[in-house]
C-alpha cells in the first residue's frame, strides 16, 4: 500500500501552483505490518452491545420491531453456533475451552452447539 507523504509542486500556471502527491514505497525487504490496537476488540464489542440494547429498547414500543428483533436474535444464535464450530475445527479448541468462555459447562456447550459431532 502506498502512502502519500508530501505534496510537491509540479508546475506553475500563472499564480496557481499545481501540486502532485509524491508517494513513498514500502521497503521491499521488510513486510509492512499492520498495527493492531489492544482495545480494538473491546471497543467493537461495546459498540455492538450498545446497538443491541438500543434495538431492544425500541422493540419494546413497536410490534413490528419486536418481530425484527426476534429474527435478529435467531440469526445471532446461528452465527454463534457457526463460530463455535469453527473454533472446534480450525484451531482445535476443546469443549472445555469454549464452555469456559461462554460461562457454561462442557456438556452444556457440547449439547447446544455440537449437533452431530462426536
Amino acid at each position: 500500500m502506498k502512502e502519500a507523504t508530501q505534496q510537491a509542486p509540479v508546475a506553475q500556471a500563472g499564480s496557481q501552483v499545481i501540486l502532485r502527491a509524491t508517494l513513498r514505497q514500502p521497503s521491499i525487504d521488510k513486510p509492512r505490518r499492520r498495527r493492531r490496537r489492544g482495545t480494538e476488540n473491546d471497543e467493537y464489542n461495546a459498540f455492538g452491545r450498545r446497538i443491541m440494547r438500543s434495538w431492544a429498547k425500541r422493540a419494546g414500543t413497536d410490534l413490528v420491531l419486536l418481530g425484527d428483533f426476534a429474527d435478529a436474535i435467531g440469526e445471532l444464535d446461528e452465527l454463534l453456533r457457526a463460530a463455535v464450530l469453527q473454533l472446534r475445527e480450525e484451531p482445535g479448541h476443546s469443549w472445555a475451552d469454549i464452555a469456559s468462555v461462554l460461562g457454561c459447562s462442557r456438556q452444556a456447550a457440547q449439547q447446544r452447539f455440537g449437533g452431530g459431532e462426536r
